[in-house]
């Protein structure tokens, strides 16, 4: 018989980047190596009125159209068409044998899905960003019943975890799962069309606010002048928050020492990370902190801001260096205690480096989400 499908939905396209994406992708991948479950990913697609499959790296994917339930007026005229595309949604769930149902950075048009799920079916939500709990009350007030509905709900780091249940006490069934890391996918890295830095600090992030990169170019201009030979490398995705940390380094005249790399396929990420001197995340807020995972896998030397979950993950002074958040001297003191001392800055890579591949794997966050269902 066909193995129970574990059914791992997503608001957007995996072949967009972004860390929810690649956290998908790779619990996909180990839930398969268990043998229990084959992994299928579901994209909400409104260009896919009707089921069309894919796939992608080896996963099977199916886009599907996902409507939201709209309420009062507009709602009775959607009455019809929901009814038709639940229906087609129930038939698709059934044929799949779906067994458990994991949405990830879930948003309403996940509401009502448990009531199209074969007997049995689990749903479990995996919360990524404190954003699933901020959007307007009216829909926030859904957003928290429809958690509560679930079987469980996963969030990433235990101080990201703290967050939800301040905002969201009725969640008993909250539990947290760390995110892994995938050495083999990060280790065969294709090479970038680009010319990296013989040294350089590299940041890889979105652009955007939260993610401090304004303080650590104010950082970089504080200590560039002692360290000629090291250059700032920022890797992140096209945003609007992009071009005012462009103007910023250009009023800073390090236009010559510093690179806004966009876009950059995640399978070139890796050799940015081989060629990199040291990481430093920046972050304002950050409820897990997966780019520190990855960066650890090679044995870089971490400056990293203490917010959110990173704690959970770099140990001050042991395998890393927290620094306050937003604070551009607090960032110039961590970077410079590693550029003046390179063999303290090795150690402290290859510690976090051990840890990663010791507490962060994909086959124990897989063997976790299983773990939910007994």
């Amino acid at each position: 018989m066909a193995r129970p499908v574990w059914a791992l939905l997503v608001p957007w396209d995996t072949a967009l980047q972004g860390g929810v994406t690649e956290v998908v992708l790779n619990l996909a991948h180990a839930l398969a190596e268990t043998g229990t479950y084959e992994p299928v990913v579901i994209v909400q697609d409104w260009a896919a009125p009707r089921p069309r499959e894919a796939m992608r790296e080896g996963i099977r994917h199916i886009h599907v159209r996902l409507r939201v339930r709209e309420v009062g007026w507009r709602g009775v005229r959607q009455a019809l068409t929901l009814r038709i595309e639940r229906a087609r949604l129930r038939r698709l769930f059934a044929r799949l044998n779906v067994a458990v149902l994991n949405p990830h950075f879930p948003t309403l048009a996940a509401e009502n899905l448990r009531d199209l799920l074969p007997d049995g079916a689990r749903v479990i939500f995996s919360l990524h960003g404190l954003d699933i709990l901020a959007p307007p009350v009216s829909v926030r007030a859904r957003l928290r019943a429809m958690l509560a509905r679930g079987d469980a709900v996963v969030a990433v780091s235990d101080a990201f975890a703290a967050e939800v249940r301040a905002v969201a006490p009725e969640l008993d069934r909250l539990v947290t799962i760390h995110n892994g890391v995938a050495p083999t996918r990060l280790m065969q890295a294709e090479a970038p069309p680009v010319t990296l830095p013989a040294r350089f600090i590299l940041n890889v992030s979105g652009y955007e606010t939260k993610k401090g990169q304004k303080f650590l170019l104010d950082a970089f201009n504080e200590i560039a002048d002692d360290y000629a030979d090291v250059d700032l490398v920022f890797v992140g995705n096209r945003a609007t928050e992009l071009d005012p940390l462009v103007a910023r380094a250009r009023d800073l005249r390090l236009t010559d020492r510093v690179r806004f790399l966009v876009d950059v396929p995640h399978r070139q990420i890796g050799a940015i990370y081989r060629a990199a001197s040291l990481f430093c995340l920046s972050s304002l807020a950050e409820p897990f902190g997966l780019v520190l995972l990855e960066a650890g896998l090679f044995g870089l030397p971490v400056v990293a801001t203490e917010v959110g979950g990173v704690a959970e993950i770099v140990a001050d002074g042991v395998d890393g260096i927290l620094v306050a958040p937003a604070s551009a001297s607090a960032l110039a003191t961590g970077l410079r205690a590693l550029l003046d001392e390179p063999a303290m800055a090795a150690d402290l890579g290859q510690n976090l480096c051990r840890r990663v591949l010791n507490d962060f794997t994909w086959s124990s966050a897989a063997a976790s989400y299983c773990n939910l269902l007994k």
